[in-house]
């Protein structure tokens, strides 16, 4: 006959790997964007008008629409 095996409470919850919070830490360590990408559609004469500019000034497109939107903005604090 099998004999039976006494088992500490303590034991057994030291050797279970619990995962209750796992989906929890799992959301708490995925990375915040600290930006929001966003498409913009131009016409032909916007984006060669884009194109000088950014030639002129030598700055990329993203650079120079960043750089009219911060004038905006400073203009309306």
């Amino acid at each position: 006959m099998a004999e039976k095996k006494v088992i500490n409470i303590e034991d057994a919850i030291a050797s279970q790997t619990t995962r209750t919070f796992a989906s929890e830490d799992k959301k708490a360590k995925k990375q915040v964007r600290k930006t929001t990408q966003v498409s913009l559609y131009f016409t032909d004469e916007e984006i060669n008008f884009i194109d000088k500019v950014c030639q002129e000034e030598f700055l990329t497109r993203p650079v120079f629409i960043r750089k009219l939107l911060h004038q905006e903005m400073k203009k309306h604090k």
